[in-house]
């Protein structure tokens, strides 16, 4: 039931983030996509099994539509099932986010530390698909950034990937004191 639950939340997502080409506001041109290297290379990243890329830009320099794409490429996959998250906004933390997108979509009610649960289970699972977390303008020291360190502290298994856009990696890759790894 989660797969096509995060596949059709994130085709809403799109839909609602997509308007006439000339709607500045709107990140995502209606029938105005061209595929990207970018995309290709992480997905490429994925299926070798690396569990985090990060996407770097400069604000309006296409890691949305990366993402748009990637989501495109792994729709009718097999091995994967992509949610994207809207990070760009203020508010709650991922996991919280994430309890609203299945109570919305699933009615089923659920609290944050039950999202992390799932999180955590569902990473360790030898089934298929394995989720993408695709989650777009990671802002340093969010909830969602806080949320997505909690998460990489705590370890998650290769059913579960995680796939981030900032605009300022080098502050979302360092732990608290600014010096270390995060």
């Amino acid at each position: 039931i989660w797969v096509e639950a995060v596949r059709a939340r994130t085709d809403a997502l799109i839909e609602q983030l997509t308007g006439d080409p000339d709607d500045a506001r709107l990140p995502y041109g209606r029938d105005l996509l061209f595929g990207r290297r970018a995309t290709v290379d992480i997905l490429s990243m994925l299926n070798d099994g690396a569990k985090a890329v990060v996407l770097e830009g400069a604000p309006l320099s296409g890691k949305s539509n990366v993402l748009r794409d990637l989501a495109r490429l792994t729709r009718s996959s097999p091995d994967w099932a992509m949610l994207m998250i809207n990070a760009a906004t203020a508010g709650a933390g991922l996991f919280q986010r994430i309890a609203n997108l299945f109570e919305a979509t699933l009615e089923w009610s659920l609290s944050p530390q039950e999202v992390r649960t799932w999180l955590r289970r569902m990473s360790r699972s030898n089934r298929k698909p394995a989720l993408i977390l695709a989650v777009d303008g990671v802002a340093p020291g969010s909830a969602v950034a806080s949320d997505l360190e909690e998460l990489a502290e705590t370890g998650f298994g290769d059913a579960l990937r995680l796939v981030l856009s900032t605009d300022r990696a080098d502050t979302i890759l360092r732990g608290a004191n600014g010096r270390t790894p995060g």
